[in-house]
């Protein structure tokens, strides 16, 4: 197995890259463009990281909360308000995971097959996460500002938005 197959692997806590005996035949150019990309994929992430991390920790970064610190109380209160919403996302990407784990073991075929699906239906959610977004801000926004009326307002066009564009 190669490096850059270990190195994946090694990363994701399972096997998404296959033996070669596992594959279906492809011919030598079409390897070698594989693992450069697999190579290149894994390089662009840690040097991204680094250069993330070195940035924020320069002394000329643009990083606002150098000498910020939260107190507990607020801590405590936005981990009241957020621990379900954290919970979700971290079941959420499990199953993610599990999945995606399940589907690899089939194929690299079927991987990618789903993995197309799952980007060409996660497209069709960006335009209500949109509405929904626009709508939350734009009421709450009116409430603060004690104009109820224009908050429904809000409302209502953003369920005719939201009816019109579903399927």
């Amino acid at each position: 197995m190669e490096f850059s197959n270990k190195a994946a692997n090694l990363l994701l806590g399972f096997r998404f890259v296959r033996d070669e005996g596992d594959q279906e035949p492809l011919d030598s150019m079409c390897k070698i463009v594989l693992q450069i990309t697999r190579l290149a994929s894994l390089e662009g992430l840690l040097l991204t990281l680094m250069n993330s991390f070195d940035t924020m920790m320069s002394e000329n970064s643009l990083w606002p909360f150098r000498g910020f610190r939260f107190d507990r109380m607020t801590l405590g209160n936005i981990f009241k308000v957020g621990s379900g919403t954290i919970l979700e996302s971290v079941c959420m990407r499990i199953g993610f995971l599990l999945n995606d784990k399940l589907i690899a073991g089939v194929g690299t075929a079927a991987f990618a097959a789903s993995q197309i699906v799952g980007w060409l239906s996660s497209l069709t959610f960006c335009l209500g996460d949109g509405v929904s977004s626009a709508c939350t801000s734009l009421v709450g926004q009116s409430l603060s500002a004690s104009m109820k009326q224009k908050a429904k307002d809000y409302v209502r066009v953003g369920k005719r938005i939201s009816i019109f564009m579903s399927p």
